[in-house]
């Protein structure tokens, strides 16, 4: 093989991130030092499941997760 050519590249699997509770702590307390704000979403009579069902616009389940 001349030196010059290129080799075929391997095809590396990536490693999928599974983060552990402290990443996730880590990364929660940094956003909320930079100024950021977490609102927690309280349940409500709306099933999900049913919601889901629906198929509505992506604009309706925005609405559904934030809480409009």
């Amino acid at each position: 093989m001349n030196r010059w050519q290129k080799r075929a590249s391997k095809k590396r699997k990536s490693v999928s991130f599974q983060p552990t509770r402290n990443d996730i702590q880590a990364a929660v307390d940094e956003y909320l030092k930079k100024g950021g704000k977490i609102t927690k979403l309280e349940a409500n009579d709306v099933n999900y499941e049913d919601f889901m069902r629906q198929k509505e616009s992506y604009s309706a389940i925005n609405d559904f997760f934030l809480g409009n």
